[in-house]
Order: C-alpha cells, then structure tokens, then sequence
C-alpha cells in the first residue's frame, strides 16, 4: 500500500493524526495519547511505509507473520521527523529518533497488524484498546419506560407561542417540535432494528 491509502486507511480505523511534517505523519490510538506508528511519506520503498514505535519489538515477530506484511529495508529506520520516538545511535554514530519499518501489502493485513498494535501486552502500551470493527453501526439502545417519560416531561409545548413565518428563526414550539421527530425517528429505528 502507498502512504495516502495507509494514511486514509487509519483514519477509517479510528486512529488519530498527531503530527506531521512534510516527511512522516504520527499517529496514535487515543487524541492526548503518545505516537505509535509513523507513515514515512518521503519513501520510494514500500517496505518503509510504515514506522512503528520501538517499543513494540516484543511483538516484531508476530507483526511479520502476517500475510501481506513485509519487514523494512533495515531493521530500524532513522529520521528527525519520527520527533516523539526514542533516539538512538544511527549506522553512521550519530544520534537520531528512530522506529521499526514495515511494509504493507494490502488492507487486511494493515488491519491484523493494528489488531494486534493496539492489544494491551505485558510491556503495556498506556493507550485505550482500539474499538472493534463492529461497533461502526452506532444504534441507539432500546428506550425503556422510565427513559420515554423523562423525553417526553423535557419537551414542553406552549400554546401561546406560535411558529414565525421565518423558517429561520426557532421558536420554544419549534424546537420542541424538532425534539419531538428526533425522538419518534430514534424509536422507529430501534423498532426497525428490533423487527430485522
């Protein structure tokens, strides 16, 4: 995968850009969390897309067991715009930040490999598990009885307050009237959900 499928990918995944030079984007799993993983952007090599923190080395080998992920040109890869990693001493003796290259073949092994970056381990990353897949579908859950009588005692409608001919301007009525759709529209989906 190029850098911009990687890019558009994470955010579908529900990671976080926390960075960006013009040679590298830092992500992370949560918005106040730390970088995990680099895309390097300045690459000619698809094996050096992907740049990830230094601390997952534990789970190196299980990251390269997975179909359609490729090990990097050379075990770390050095550069001043991986700023929120580690430094260490580059081939040359000098010091510079540094992470783990990867490279991804395709979609579902970018996800098996967020899959398994975002498993709390016994070296623990400080960072929230990653959401799963499923919980894309955002349903409300059902209203009980309790909950419908509170909607229902918070929306008040006066009859001495009437609608503008302006259809700019909310009136006490008319968003009460909104009130009122939104929560028959959330009870005919939770109905319609209930029936499938």
């Amino acid at each position: 995968m190029k850098y911009g499928e990687i890019e558009l990918a994470l955010g579908q995944e529900g990671l976080f850009e926390l960075s960006r030079t013009k040679k590298a984007i830092g992500y992370g799993f949560s918005k106040d969390g730390a970088v995990s993983l680099y895309i390097n952007t300045e690459t000619r090599s698809d094996k050096n897309t992907l740049i990830l923190h230094p601390r997952f080395e534990s789970v190196k080998a299980r990251l390269l067991s997975i179909d359609g992920i490729i090990p990097g040109t050379a075990p770390q890869r050095f550069s001043s715009n991986y700023g929120q990693f580690p430094k260490g001493e580059t081939p040359a003796g000098k010091e510079n930040y540094f992470g783990l290259p990867f490279g991804v073949e395709h979609r579902a092994a970018l996800d098996d490999l967020l899959d398994i970056l975002s498993t709390p381990t016994s070296e623990s990353q400080s960072r929230p598990v990653k959401p799963t897949k499923k919980a894309a579908v955002n349903v409300e859950p059902p209203i009980t009885p309790q909950t419908r009588q509170s909607i229902t005692s918070s929306v008040e409608f006066s009859p001495q307050t009437s609608v503008q001919e302006s259809s700019s301007v909310q009136t006490p009525a008319s968003k009460g009237f909104v009130v009122a759709v939104g929560v028959v529209c959330t009870l005919a989906a939770v109905l319609v959900m209930n029936w499938l």
